[in-house]
């Protein structure tokens, strides 16, 4: 399968830094990854690039978007 997301190095070189170093805080008294992210600046990066890929669908996928969930206030 061909990729479907292509990053500009220059462009998106801080994002994709924090791609890259987004990460679990390890709980060394239970020797496991603790269930939820380590909370710092990766944490925004990642969080945005997450958004784009619940709601992204590539103009030739047959595969039909996740239904949208408008909140109106």
């Amino acid at each position: 399968m061909p990729p479907k997301c292509w990053f500009d190095r220059e462009k998106t070189k801080e994002g994709l830094e924090g791609l890259k170093q987004y990460r679990k805080q390890w709980d060394d008294k239970r020797k496991v990854f603790q269930s939820h992210p380590y909370h710092d600046w990766t944490s925004n990066p990642a969080d945005a690039f997450s958004q784009f890929a619940v709601g992204f669908t590539a103009a030739n996928d047959n595969v039909p978007s996740a239904p949208r969930r408008v909140v109106v206030s």
